[in-house]
């Protein structure tokens, strides 16, 4: 890497820290898990980790890590926890940076993914709400494993890339241990090996051994935890007819399209010429069609926070197709050497004006959501009543905390995870 390139990459991440913290990332509240969350990390053990067997929760021990490390270093600061996921995301703008260079050969390239992808307003949810680090720390290490991967693939000497190998497992275990979404990791490694890996002859079994371990026990893990999960028990996640419309209206939420019938048809084309340019955009596509596959069973429809890990498949094909435009416009245009630069500083100037006005909206949107959940948080603290060394709270029938939400809500706005709290059965007025 050259200063140019990260001369670059800095210009990026400094953007799209701006448009965050301007939209008021550093000031947002909490919501809904946010609080069980930050409350599972002021109250951490050990043996939480080894809590498998419950049947009736996602087993996600990275998170359970993240909140127990975030909250010993922020302790009651929110802009600390909010700066530090947004500290996460960069980190995954950088990762999409360097494995677009590597793999593709193409500055241009990894330029402008690493700007699609930082820009892109579909997924802000992911960045805003401090229990979306699920998805985000799934996303560092499913990049970082497959960064590690390509990195791998840079030396013959076996002994550097059986350690590149190992780091490339572990993150995938990191991956894989902070959502379930990274099941899909393998698929798009196999898709990443055919497309830019070295020759077939030189096919190696440790990394898929390792792989496969990593997928064994994540399915024995994720089949204990969830077998009485009220998601499946209720069929709010099961495959249909349903997870179509899905797939194409995250593709329409990813460009900021509408979701009609011709924009589905424009999008099975698109996707179809993206698969046929070139190997860097046919990856990226790939890499969005998989990546989808997890999110499109859910009933209840699609969720922005979803949208982040195929966010950087639909980066990356557009890039690709931005820069095949440029090269062939190379070409034809003889004579004219300043063509594709001119080409490559107007896309970066379509996609901040494009994205960059959605992307601060959107944030900006989450962020005000926040102060309903902060105002109805300190009426439902101040209602609290202390009696025989309990905290007494009372359901206020809000529609917008669930019951669930009462107990960690009144530890967090009290600063209190040692005093027990009981719930009154009758509902406050």
């Amino acid at each position: 890497m050259t200063t140019r390139h990260w001369t670059g990459l800095a210009a990026i991440l400094a953007l799209t820290a701006a448009v965050y913290l301007a939209a008021g990332l550093a000031g947002a509240y909490l919501a809904a898990d946010d609080f069980q969350w930050l409350g599972g990390g002021h109250t951490f053990t050990w043996a939480r980790l080894l809590y498998v067997t419950g049947g009736d929760r996602f087993y996600r021990p990275a998170a359970d890590l993240w909140f127990a490390g975030t909250t010993s270093v922020c302790g009651f600061s929110l802009p600390c926890h909010h700066l530090l996921l947004l500290a996460v995301h960069l980190a995954n703008v950088a990762l999409v940076f360097v494995l677009a260079s590597w793999l593709s050969g193409r500055l241009g390239t990894a330029w402008l993914a690493a700007l699609l992808f930082a820009l892109n307003p579909a997924y802000t949810q992911a960045v805003v709400w401090l229990s979306a680090i699920t998805g985000v720390l799934c996303a560092f290490g499913y990049l970082g494993s497959l960064t590690a991967i390509a990195w791998s693939w840079q030396t013959s000497d076996e002994g550097p890339r059986r350690r590149r190998e190992f780091v490339a497992v572990v993150l995938f275990g990191l991956a894989a241990f902070s959502h379930e979404s990274a099941i899909t990791l393998p698929v798009v490694a196999f898709a990443m090996w055919w497309l830019f890996g070295p020759p077939r002859g030189s096919v190696r079994w440790h990394l898929p051994v390792g792989l496969g371990a990593v997928v064994a026990v994540f399915a024995a893990a994720t089949l204990l935890a969830n077998r009485r999960n009220a998601l499946f028990a209720t069929s709010g996640y099961r495959v249909g007819l349903h997870t179509i419309d899905h797939a194409l209206d995250y593709v329409a939420s990813l460009y900021v399209g509408p979701s009609s019938p011709a924009a589905h048809v424009f999008i099975v084309v698109a996707l179809a010429a993206l698969l046929w340019i070139n190997r860097t955009t046919r990856f990226g596509a790939l890499w969005l069609m998989i990546t989808m596959v997890p999110y499109l069973p859910f009933t209840t429809g699609n969720t922005s926070r979803y949208a982040y890990l195929p966010a950087i498949g639909f980066s990356w094909a557009v890039a690709g197709a931005i820069v095949a435009g440029a090269e062939r416009l190379r070409r034809v245009s003889r004579g004219l050497s300043w063509a594709p630069a001119a080409t490559y500083a107007i896309a970066c100037a379509f996609v901040i004006a494009r994205f960059g006005p959605f992307a601060y909206e959107s944030v900006r949107g989450h962020v005000r959501s926040f102060e309903d959940w902060r105002i109805r948080s300190e009426k439902l603290a101040a209602a609290v009543e202390i009696h025989d060394g309990t905290l007494q709270v009372s359901d206020p029938g809000d529609p917008l905390i669930d019951s669930m939400y009462l107990e960690p809500i009144v530890q967090w706005q009290r600063r209190d995870y040692t005093t027990p709290v009981k719930r009154s059965h009758q509902t406050a007025k």
